[in-house]
C-alpha cells in the first residue's frame, strides 16, 4: 500500500515522508492529476545523485586569444604578408652571441628573453617582403642590435617551437629554400586546415590555435582532448560547464534514462523531468 500520497513512490511506513517526496514537492504540486496517477517506479532516493541527468558543454578557452591576431591569413599569392611583423615592445626571445666572429658564423649562439626596443627593414623588393632587423633589450640588462628576424621570436611562438614536438595534426610548415632570405628558406610559414580550407599562418602558434578552434567549433560538446594539438589550453566537461557554455551558446543536453527528480549540480538545486 501507498503510506505517501503525494507520488507513486512506494514509501515504507516506518518513515513519514520519503526524501524522494520531499524533492519533488514543488514539481508534484504544478502536475496534473493526470499526470501524478500516470507516474511510474523511480530509481531509490539514493540514486538520484548517481543517475543525474548530465549536461556536457563545449569545451573553453583557459585563456581568450587576441581576436585581432587570432584572425585567419588567407595569404593567397601575396607572399609579403608570409612573414610576421614584430612591433617595438614586443616580448620575444632573440639569438645571442659571445662575440662578433661567432654571430658572423652564427655558431655559439644562446637564446634569451628580451624586448624589442628598435626596428629597421633592408631589401623591400625581396619576394617575402623586407628584411628586418631589430634591437633587443635582455632580461638580463644586455643589448643587441641588428638581430636579424630570422633570430628573433614571439615568446609563445619560442616556447611551442621548442617544445620537442615535430609534427602537429591539421598543421604543416612550408619553406621555400630558392630564396636568400633566412626567414623564409629555413623557418619558412604554416598552413593549416580550417573549416575544411587551407589557411596560410606567419606563426605557428596561431595555426594550431586556429586548427583546435575549427574542430572544437565543429565537434562542440564531443571534442575530446586527443584531438587537438595544444589541449591543456582548453578547459573540458563539468569545468567548461561550471564556467558556462561556449560563445556559440552550443550547450548539449543528455536526456536521463528515466524521469523524475534529480539534483543539478550546476544550479545546486532540484530538478524534475
Amino acid at each position: 500500500s501507498w503510506a505517501c500520497g503525494r507520488c507513486t513512490l512506494l514509501n515504507p511506513a516506518s518513515f513519514s515522508v520519503c526524501e524522494a517526496c520531499d524533492a519533488r514537492r514543488e514539481s508534484i504540486r504544478n502536475t496534473s492529476p493526470m499526470e501524478q496517477s500516470m507516474g511510474t517506479k523511480n530509481p531509490p532516493s539514493d540514486e538520484l545523485s548517481a543517475k543525474s541527468s548530465k549536461r556536457i558543454a563545449a569545451p573553453r578557452r583557459v585563456q581568450a586569444r587576441d581576436p585581432l591576431r587570432a584572425k585567419a591569413n588567407a595569404f593567397k599569392s601575396d607572399k609579403k604578408a608570409y612573414k610576421p611583423t614584430l612591433a617595438v615592445g614586443d616580448d620575444v626571445y632573440a639569438a645571442w652571441w659571445p662575440d662578433i666572429e661567432s654571430r658572423r658564423t652564427n655558431s655559439m649562439s644562446s637564446w634569451y628573453a628580451g624586448k624589442i626596443t628598435a626596428m629597421k627593414e633592408v631589401d623591400e623588393k625581396g619576394k617575402y617582403g623586407p628584411i628586418r632587423y631589430y634591437s633587443i633589450e635582455y632580461e638580463d640588462g644586455d643589448e643587441l642590435d641588428d638581430v636579424k628576424d630570422v633570430f628573433v621570436f614571439p615568446r609563445d611562438e619560442y616556447h611551442l617551437s621548442t617544445s620537442g614536438r615535430s609534427t602537429w595534426t591539421g598543421v604543416r610548415n612550408v619553406v621555400d629554400e630558392s630564396v636568400r632570405d633566412e626567414w623564409a628558406s629555413v623557418v619558412g610559414w604554416y598552413v593549416a586546415d580550417v573549416d575544411g580550407q587551407e589557411r596560410a599562418f606567419s606563426l605557428l602558434c596561431d595555426a594550431v590555435r586556429a586548427y583546435d578552434d575549427s574542430v572544437v567549433e565543429q565537434k562542440g560538446s564531443k571534442t575530446e582532448p586527443h584531438m587537438l594539438n595544444i589541449p591543456e589550453e582548453w578547459v573540458f566537461g563539468e569545468q567548461a560547464l561550471a564556467e558556462g557554455s561556449d560563445e556559440s551558446g552550443d550547450e548539449t543536453t543528455v536526456a536521463p534514462a528515466w524521469k523524475g527528480p534529480y539534483f543539478d549540480k550546476v544550479l545546486k538545486k532540484y530538478q524534475c523531468r
